[in-house]
């Protein structure tokens, strides 16, 4: 699908070079080509600009899937955690109805401070599981802002990558049109060719 595009493309620069006054054109070319020359000529710190573009895209790839995973562990633990703090609040309540219902006045009292030790630790790990799901909503956000920059970073090397094609897609198109010029004298024998074949 690529190559299709491409070849549009390419036919949508003909095209568009050929409608250009033929003096611009060979201006024009002549300076894309040098300026392509002095990219040959510059070729290893081009090779280099896009080695080490996509040695930074692989970079960023590799912490996005990095702080993905560590976004999901966390993700896990938290929903864990949760389950856990709702069991030990429906035991709590459990304990709290059966206690009221004893009339022995000694075991409610100890049952009451057994109960309210826990209600602490419960609260103490309620805070702490607080503290594990702002950290995730912080990787959240990270791993939003990676995915944009791993965006941003492909765009830039398919761009960079797909003007300096454009680039040398125009020039050649001007030198085909330099060759194939089309003279008041050879528009007459494509008339009468075409005249004939009609015939």
């Amino acid at each position: 699908m690529f190559t299709r595009l491409r070849e549009w493309l390419q036919g949508d620069i003909e095209k568009r070079t050929a409608r250009l006054n033929p003096q611009m054109r060979r201006d024009l070319a002549a300076e894309v080509e040098a300026n392509l020359a002095i990219d040959s000529f510059n070729h290893a710190d081009n090779e280099e600009l896009i080695k080490e573009l996509n040695q930074t895209l692989d970079d960023s790839r590799a912490l996005l899937s990095q702080l993905e995973e560590n976004e999901l562990f966390l993700d896990m633990r938290i929903k864990s955690y949760t389950r856990l703090m709702d069991e030990l609040e429906a035991r709590q309540l459990e304990d709290t109805t059966s206690t009221s219902t004893d009339l022995n006045l000694e075991e409610n009292t100890s049952s009451s401070i057994a109960t309210k030790e826990r209600q602490e630790k419960q609260k103490a790990c309620a805070q702490l599981l607080q503290g594990v799901i702002n950290a995730h909503k912080c990787l959240l956000a990270d791993i939003l802002l990676q995915k944009r920059r791993v965006d941003y970073l492909e765009r830039t090397r398919d761009d960079l990558l797909e003007k300096r094609q454009e680039c040398k897609d125009f020039v050649e198109a001007s030198k085909k049109l330099d060759t194939h010029q089309i003279t008041p004298d050879s528009q007459q024998s494509t008339s009468d060719i075409e005249m004939a074949s009609v015939t």
